[in-house]
């Protein structure tokens, strides 16, 4: 509509996500996380990114904020990076010149590899220059996960409360979005909370919810179409 589309020409179809999948690698509450973990090379709150290793996705500004939470919380931190690209190579450069510790690359994983990963992370973090949606949002919140996001990710508002179940930051704002890693890095609690509230914000975003939506978007249209 803010391109100028009429209200009624507009239609809306619930992006979707398989919780059942995503929550089938759930190790949290397990003796096998703390292996996994172990295993990746993680200690202490792990904050994980999924997607392309590319400037645009805001991968520099999240290795900028996470050098800054290395140095200022009060105990071991991890990012977990999932996902290759063309900033790979200048990450990893930059890690060993500025010593900065415990950033693990995983590299690309197929799909049914990612359970795995949320399930060993603690904080998801979306540090886009601009994305039309960000799927890996619904993911992340599907596996209870907190989520600090930019505010360049089409409609982040209406998934992301700010202060509820995660953090909306500007783009390209290193310092913003280090405070924001450093509270929930520190707060246990606070983790956990918010994460329970992403869990049921996504609940409803399911493949037969999308089906219906579309449903009745085809059946406006046919009603429509026969007046």
């Amino acid at each position: 509509m803010s391109y100028g589309t009429p209200p009624e020409r507009v239609f809306f179809a619930t992006h979707t996500v398989c919780r059942p999948f995503f929550e089938s690698g759930d190790f949290r509450l397990q003796a096998k996380r703390e292996q996994v973990r172990s295993a990746l090379g993680l200690f202490g709150p792990t904050f994980i990114y999924v997607g392309r290793l590319w400037w645009g996705k805001g991968v520099r500004v999240l290795l900028e904020a996470f050098e800054r939470v290395q140095r200022e919380a009060t105990h071991e931190v991890s990012l977990l990076l999932v996902g290759d690209g063309a900033e790979e190579g200048y990450l990893k450069r930059v890690c060993k010149e500025r010593g900065i510790r415990n950033v693990v690359f995983a590299g690309y994983k197929q799909k049914r590899e990612l359970p795995r990963y949320y399930a060993v992370s603690d904080v998801f973090v979306f540090p886009t220059l601009g994305d039309p949606y960000g799927l890996v949002v619904d993911e992340a919140m599907a596996f209870s996960l907190p989520v600090i996001s930019t505010s360049a990710a089409g409609e982040i508002r209406v998934r992301i409360q700010d202060g509820v179940n995660g953090y909306i930051v500007p783009p390209e704002d290193s310092a913003a979005l280090a405070t924001r890693m450093l509270e929930l890095g520190e707060n246990l609690d606070l983790r956990l909370r918010m994460g329970k509230v992403s869990s049921e914000r996504i609940r409803d975003h399911t493949p037969e919810q999308w089906a219906e939506d579309f449903e009745e978007i085809v059946n406006t249209l046919l009603e429509r179409e026969s007046q």
